[in-house]
């Protein structure tokens, strides 16, 4: 894992050059935006390919995520930004492991929906009507449906990252290469990784797989709320 000291730009993500910025942050937020003006992307023509060939990863993206780490050093802190390959090589592998998962669901309510209500106009009701309506607030299933968002990121995380990931197994005192998904988490949870540093990996996951606004407009000069 590379690890870049603020000294040399590293960042990318936008919106933490455009974080918060007071008297007090001020000289991080310039770090940091100087970050991101240094590492952006290289836009390459467009490239018509031949035949995709089953078993290959042509389509394949890799770039790096960016995580935040800070320090304590003699009382002061020290910001540095860690920067970690990642790949979309095994995301489908993963899309194909939560199939066979059910995703919880919202338990049912009837409920008497009036025309002139949100959900009546939403609906097209014309009279007032009994509807079944999904109570996403009922706690049993905000705690289920939390669970198994949580699980699908980490294990997305855990997947993504494109370098060997070493763990100590439980009972031993040599590390060992993480191979399956269980391992990679738990060489994840050694490493000390926060929830909010594993969402920032899956979000540049989801960053050099996905279009941006910025750049449908660059190539196509469209945006996708034109469409």
């Amino acid at each position: 894992m590379n690890e870049v000291k603020t000294s040399a730009p590293a960042l990318t993500r936008a919106d933490w050059a455009q974080g918060n910025v007071d008297e007090e942050g001020t000289k991080e937020a310039e770090t940091m935006a100087a970050c991101a003006q240094t590492a952006q992307p290289v836009y390459e023509t467009l490239k018509e390919i031949t035949p995709c060939v089953t078993g290959g990863t042509l389509m394949a993206s890799k770039g790096l995520a960016f995580v935040k780490k800070v320090t304590l050093v003699n009382g002061k802190e020290v910001v540095n930004i860690i920067a970690i390959p990642i790949t979309t090589e095994r995301l489908d592998a993963v899309t194909k492991r939560f199939e066979d998962e059910r995703e919880p669901i919202a338990p049912m309510q009837d409920k008497l929906i009036l025309p002139s209500s949100k959900m009546g106009v939403a609906l097209g009701l014309t009279k007032k009507e009994i509807v079944s309506v999904a109570q996403h607030d009922d706690p049993k299933y905000k705690r289920a449906i939390e669970m198994y968002n949580t699980k699908l990121t980490t294990t997305v995380v855990a997947e993504s990252i494109d370098i060997p990931l070493y763990f100590i197994p439980s009972g031993k005192e040599a590390r060992a290469l993480a191979t399956s998904t269980a391992d990679k988490i738990t060489a994840l949870t050694q490493m000390g990784f926060a929830a909010v540093q594993r969402m920032q990996i899956a979000f540049a996951v989801q960053r050099i797989a996905n279009w941006t606004e910025t750049e449908r407009v660059r190539f196509f000069g469209e945006s996708l709320e034109s469409k």
